[in-house]
């Protein structure tokens, strides 16, 4: 059986520098180039977008905050994992 993880890492200080989460409405890429991506708070990917987070992207929310999928959520992976 295939196995997919999609990790969102929570941080409640910045480590590194980073990019800042754009607007998730339209068609977005977010590559492993500009990671890691920093989520100003609760963040909406609306009905009629499609994000696309590419293999070794993080994406970094404040404590408590959330990410609402209303549109499409894409994970590219380069390695699945079989158990």
């Amino acid at each position: 059986m295939a196995s997919l993880q999609l990790v969102i890492i929570l941080f409640s200080s910045w480590f590194c520098q980073a990019t800042i989460l754009p607007n998730l409405a339209g068609d977005v890429l977010l590559t492993s180039l500009e990671s890691p991506y920093d989520a100003p708070g609760d963040m909406v990917i609306p009905y009629g977008s499609t994000v696309t987070i590419e293999s070794g992207t993080t994406l970094r929310f404040p404590r408590g905050a959330q990410l609402t999928v209303r549109g499409t959520l894409l994970a590219k992976v380069i390695r699945i994992d079989r158990k």
